[in-house]
């Protein structure tokens, strides 16, 4: 059971399942707040709930929207490919090389997560690039996976594209 991006309606026992998980988050909070009540404000355990509170809306967010999923695996194996390569190559050696590394995995990342053929994209963007004289495209949209016509989509990704 798990929530399906295609469908408009979810299946009823995930939204049970949403619904009974609701109780024991606010009985997760309501304790903190009574615990930090208790505390001294200097107490390391008070500043942890202090936290802990502050960042509730952030840390229950997939108690309300089920398409957010409670964990955050997809995105660190996302990121392992990054942190590989920067160990092997041995880093960057300016904050520069940093950001230009940063973007080109976000953009990688970015085109694999909506199933588009990183290489065929890569060779397609580069020679609109030459056409336009060595820089971008004014119009960016055919380039962009949420934008992107579904032609374009299925040009780039080899298959009809769906949302991750």
């Amino acid at each position: 059971m798990h929530h399906d991006p295609r469908r408009d309606e979810q299946n009823p026992q995930l939204k049970a399942a949403q619904r009974r998980l609701e109780v024991p988050c606010n009985a997760l909070f309501d304790d903190a707040r009574r615990d930090l009540e208790s505390r001294r404000e200097d107490e390391p355990e008070a500043k942890v709930l202090r936290s802990l509170l502050n960042h509730r809306q952030g840390l229950e967010v997939f108690v309300s929207n089920p398409a957010i999923p409670m964990h955050n695996n997809a995105s660190e194996r996302g990121l392992r490919g990054a942190a590989i390569a920067g160990k092997l190559s041995f880093g960057s050696d300016s904050m520069r090389g940093a950001r230009v590394s940063a973007m080109i995995y976000s953009l990688i990342a970015t085109l694999a997560r909506n199933r588009i053929d990183v290489a065929l994209w890569l060779r397609q963007w580069l020679n609109a690039c030459a056409a336009n004289g060595g820089r971008p495209p004014q119009d960016l949209s055919p380039w962009l996976p949420w934008p992107m016509t579904p032609h374009r989509g299925t040009e780039l990704s080899g298959h009809p594209r769906h949302p991750p």
